[in-house]
């Protein structure tokens, strides 16, 4: 029996490295990439509105003066001050916010995880796709050699005078 030549395969290390790359560049997989990101800013935030805060404030003043008609005397000035404020008791408020922070980016990153999943399951298909196709097409090859060869066979089996 003849069997066909064994079809190329990639290497399962390219295989790996084709189904990461078609996951990195997959639309869904990337908008929730996108999202955690941002969620994980938004913690960030929560968190930073809990401390407190330092305001820097300067003030730039020019007067022009002309005392009894004769020059005028241009007098510039300015001044800078910082102030600090603290929200000494604000009900848990900051802790709360960011809970919910943690509480949305945990959602997102289950979000992702189930893209990532969805993705692969859609590139694991497309690639089994793929193989399935070719064997069929590989199968279409050994079609005619073996309608002869049954052709060939048909009288071993079934001789002229009982068909």
């Amino acid at each position: 029996m003849n069997l066909p030549r064994t079809r190329w395969l990639l290497p399962i290390a390219s295989t790996f490295a084709l189904i990461g790359c078609a996951l990195q560049s997959h639309p869904t997989v990337m908008a929730a990439g996108h999202e955690r990101a941002a969620l994980w800013d938004e913690i960030g935030v929560a968190r930073a509105e809990r401390l407190p805060r330092l305001d820097l404030a300067a003030l730039l003043g020019t007067q022009w003066l002309r005392p009894g008609g004769g020059a005028t005397l241009v007098l510039r000035t300015w001044s800078g001050a910082p102030s600090l404020a603290a929200t000494l008791f604000d009900g848990r408020r900051g802790a709360a916010g960011v809970a919910a922070a943690q509480a949305r980016y945990r959602h997102t990153v289950a979000v992702l995880e189930s893209s990532v999943r969805t993705a692969a399951q859609d590139v694991e298909n497309a690639l089994a796709d793929r193989v399935s196709a070719t064997d069929r097409l590989m199968d279409m090859g050994l079609q005619p050699r073996a309608r002869i060869r049954s052709h060939e066979a048909r009288p071993l089996f079934h001789p002229p005078e009982y068909s």
